[in-house]
């Protein structure tokens, strides 16, 4: 049933439609040019309310049911769009909302929290830019798009349903990457927008032709003391990523999420896991954003993974997967996933082994556990069983009840490894298989040795001991696997891969990432010259760190070993 509302905003009707419980922190959708509320999926925003917020969609003058004008002759401009937006809210009695605005609805959002500072409470910026399409100092819109831009179809009869669903489907085609919507699913939605829109050609034209209403307000972005959250496909045709970059650099302390593949286009449902995480996390009442690393309060552990998780996940991804791999999981494998943290490899593991398998994640802290089980809430993973037990005892798991047990990035940080490795042989049938993922030598690894190297340069470190509990415990293949030997393993053989931790479209990004895993705590007693000299030749070390692509990325080399269980 439709939850649609009809309300009287600035002189105009305008239609909204509301999911969730309105005692919920509230999420306002503005949709893009042209667009209706209705590329806001039903399923997307019915999962984004699942997660506790009141998430409400409207249509923009002239789309969907809202006032309209005449076709070409616009009585309003962007502005006027903007304090749509406002009086949404206030016909809703909603004194604050977080904000998420797509493409021209991204530009909508800038304007809210620059004139409106006091009822953005949170700010999601998608598919946009800080200067729009025609800026000279940001690429330009793609060869293949402005060819279409350049040679546009011809408008059909509006009176057929049909010819205006292919034009729109046709029209919207252009814009899309590698990871798009299915044209069942690109047909459904556009069905939706042609049933529901009053007037379908002026809903088409109008926005294209708007006045601003403003004036240009690049140069102000810069003040906004809002949280922050950019979201920008990487194959975006129209807005090419370098502008999100952009704008996640010019808006203070912005979070950058790059959706691979996604182009200009409303994010498909492939992503939806990602997208309404990345949203649940941004707009929580005190978001991750706010809480800064320094070397005087660094963060703890569950700050800095609320902080970066998402990022992490995506870009060593090809780890775990490969790790599942060289397991030989399959539909019903029954898994053992140990100091599984964020719930990595083990979400990814219940993938793999559904509908029949099973996967037990265990982990020293209850709180990085939190971010497992929200994120199997997301998912809806059912076979995804967390438990807070040391990994050196296991207590409370069952012994030979598991065909492999999995480790990534995690053995090396026990006080007693071999122990560890021992309960996990205990703990698995016979012939079972356990793949650890385990860090190289420093040198190898920069995510770790560019900001000590950088240290180094002002105060004496220690040398690194291999033999205690850290990264590099296991940095010599000879140590783990007389580990293994010592604890009923055979060893099987052992692979390296190359693995991205981090990516900023920042120098001071990639600073507050060093800090906020664990080199604050190697600075916390130092004096403040020391600490001011240290983020100064880390800002400049960073530029041997950025990419063509202008991001900066440290990473390391990961070296995945493969036993069985003797």
């Amino acid at each position: 049933m439709s939850n649609e509302k009809m309300v009287d905003v600035n002189g105009v009707r305008i239609c909204t439609e509301a999911f969730g419980d309105p005692a919920h922190p509230a999420v306002l959708l503005i949709a893009g040019a042209a667009s209706s509320m209705d590329w806001w999926e039903d399923a997307f925003c019915a999962r984004l309310a699942s997660q506790q917020r009141y998430v409400v969609r409207y249509d923009l003058r002239d789309t969907g049911r809202s006032s309209t004008c005449e076709a070409g002759k616009p009585d309003y401009t962007g502005f006027d769009l903007v304090k749509d937006a406002v009086g949404v809210l206030d016909a809703l009695a909603i004194p604050r909302a977080h904000v998420v605005g797509i493409s021209m609805g991204g530009g909508l959002a800038q304007l809210l929290a620059l004139e409106f500072p006091t009822r953005v409470a949170s700010l999601t910026l998608i598919s946009t830019s800080p200067a729009g399409p025609s800026s000279t100092d940001l690429p330009p819109m793609s060869a293949r798009l402005k060819a279409v831009f350049d040679q546009p179809a011809e408008a059909p009869d509006w009176s057929d349903r049909e010819a205006v669903i292919r034009y729109i489907i046709d029209s919207t085609k252009p814009f899309a990457g590698t990871c798009t919507a299915s044209d069942a699913e690109l047909r459904a939605v556009v069905s939706r927008v042609v049933d529901r829109t009053v007037n379908i050609a002026a809903s088409l034209s109008n926005h294209w032709i708007l006045e601003t209403g403003h004036e240009p307000w690049r140069s102000r972005l810069g003040t906004i003391r809002i949280p922050t959250l950019v979201i920008h496909g990487t194959a975006d045709p129209l807005l090419p990523c370098q502008h999100g970059i952009a704008l996640s650099k010019e808006i203070p302390r912005a979070t950058l999420l790059l959706l691979e593949g996604v182009g200009h286009e409303m994010p498909p449902a492939q992503v939806w896991d990602r997208v309404i995480l990345a949203l649940v996390r941004h707009t929580s009442e005190q978001p991750a954003e706010q809480v800064s690393p320094s070397p005087s309060r660094p963060l703890t552990t569950v700050e800095a993974w609320r902080r970066y998780d998402d990022d992490e996940r995506r870009l060593s991804a090809h780890v775990s997967q490969r790790m599942l791999d060289l397991a030989g999981l399959r539909s019903g494998s029954r898994v053992l996933d140990i100091a599984t943290g964020r719930g990595e490899p083990a979400l990814r593991a219940a993938a793999r082994v559904a509908p029949d398998g099973f996967v037990l994640g265990t982990d020293i802290s209850d709180g990085m556990l939190d971010f497992a089980r929200a994120r199997a809430a997301a998912e809806s993973v059912t076979n995804l069983t967390v438990r807070v037990t040391d990994g050196e005892t296991l207590a409370g798991v069952p012994e030979q009840a598991f065909d492999a047990a999995l480790c990534r990035w995690g053995l090396m940080f026990f006080d007693r490894p071999r122990e560890a490795l021992k309960s996990a042989r205990r703990r698995l049938r016979p012939g079972g298989t356990i793949v650890a993922a385990v860090w190289a030598a420093p040198e190898d690894v920069s995510w770790w040795s560019m900001p000590r190297g950088v240290l180094a340069r002002h105060v004496r470190l220690p040398p690194i001991d291999g033999t205690a509990p850290g990264p590099f415990r296991y940095a010599s293949s000879e140590s783990f696997r007389t580990d293994l030997a010592g604890s009923g393993f055979s060893f099987d053989h052992e692979e390296v891969l190359a693995t991205p931790v981090m990516e900023t479209a920042t120098p001071d990004g990639l600073v507050d990432w060093c800090l906020a895993f664990g080199l604050a705590r190697m600075l916390v007693d130092q004096p403040e010259s020391v600490r001011m000299a240290w983020r100064r030749d880390m800002l400049t070390e960073a530029e041997r760190y950025r990419d063509a692509d202008g991001l900066y990325r440290l990473g390391g080399v990961t070296r995945l070993v493969v036993a069985r269980a003797s």
